[in-house]
Formats: structure tokens, C-alpha cells, sequence
């Protein structure tokens, strides 16, 4: 029969193992992170370059702006017509 693989548990460096094994799972930890954070970054630059989240730069509030009430899009204070659908504006 085979050999039966012994240990010795009195040389064998646990310290070292356990080391080893928590740099392991410290180093995928951080690809696993980078990843989940890589794709979260995808799908919202994806859905913000098809107005699909409809998260327009609204730095200086509505005030200024054209809400299309067709669509939702925000366009220029100045707009006649909707730059999303073509929705002409109301203007007085």
C-alpha cells in the first residue's frame, strides 16, 4: 500500500500558513471590490449616456431651465423645442 503522509506537527509552521492565508483573502477581497466597483461604474455611465437614470447637471437648481413635460429633459432656458423628443415648448 502507500506511504501515509505524516505531519509533524510540532516543526510545522502554523504561523506562516496563517499568514499566507489571510494576505490571500485580503488580496481577493480587493480584486472582488475593484471588480463590483468597476461594474457599478459601467452600468451608471451606460444608463447616464442613454438618460435612462434621467440625472441631469442640475448645479444651479431649475431655475433657468426647460423641463420637457413630455419627456422629463432638462434643456436651456432658451430652448423652443425639447433636444430629447422634438416637444415644442409653450412659450408666452
Amino acid at each position: 500500500m502507500g506511504r501515509k503522509l505524516r505531519i509533524d506537527t510540532e516543526s510545522f509552521n502554523w504561523t506562516r500558513l496563517i499568514i499566507i492565508s489571510v494576505v490571500a483573502i485580503i488580496i481577493a477581497n480587493g480584486f472582488l471590490i475593484g471588480a463590483l466597483l468597476a461594474l457599478v461604474i459601467g452600468i451608471v455611465g451606460y444608463a447616464d449616456s442613454r438618460n435612462l437614470l434621467n440625472l441631469p447637471s442640475l448645479e444651479g437648481g431649475l431655475v433657468g431651465k426647460r423641463v420637457c413635460q413630455k419627456c422629463g429633459f432638462v434643456n436651456s432656458g432658451t430652448a423652443k423645442f425639447c433636444s430629447s423628443c422634438g416637444n415644442q415648448f409653450n412659450i408666452d
